[in-house]
């Protein structure tokens, strides 16, 4: 779902508080991916979206779903001029708990339309694209716990020596 333009105004706002274009872009999928919700027209409510991801195991299935951004590696591309063009990998680590199977292939699917529907991360980003999925559905289905990952290919670009 497209997040509305209002919405969309405020995560703009709450990220261009800071200089770094990292942290704004990293503060974007934080924003963006707390606006899933059912009252947005989701499947499922995102619960918990953060950076700290040494917690996932001991949270309470009414905390998850729950979504842990981890940092991974940036490519510098190419150069013209006084530009630089980069490419940003960047991990989405998930656990939900008590979901069936169907409950959890829909969290995926709100995920990937979340991210495919708002793929410039509030202006911050120039694409953002699910690279990859991984999910260990037959590991806890005793359970009904399941972890996942999400990588994410970020392109952005920015002038040297300028890391704003």
């Amino acid at each position: 779902m497209l997040i509305p333009i209002p919405e969309l105004e405020a995560i703009q706002a709450s990220v261009n508080v800071y200089k770094s274009r990292r942290l704004k872009i990293l503060k974007a999928i934080e924003a963006t991916l707390s606006t899933i919700k059912k009252e947005a027209g989701y499947t499922n409510t995102v619960n918990t979206v953060t950076f700290d991801s040494k917690s996932w195991r001991d949270m309470a299935a009414p905390q998850t779903p729950a979504i842990f951004i981890i940092d991974d590696i940036v490519q510098i591309n190419r150069f013209v001029g006084k530009t630089r063009e980069y490419t940003w990998t960047v991990k989405l680590f998930g656990v939900v708990k008590e979901f069936t199977l169907e409950e959890f292939e829909e969290h995926i699917a709100d995920l990937e339309e979340c991210l495919e529907d708002n793929n410039n991360l509030a202006g911050t980003a120039a694409k953002v694209e699910v690279q990859n999925v991984i999910t260990d559905n037959q590991m806890f289905e005793n359970t009904n716990n399941r972890l996942y990952e999400i990588e994410l290919k970020i392109e952005f670009i920015r002038c040297l020596n300028n890391p704003r």
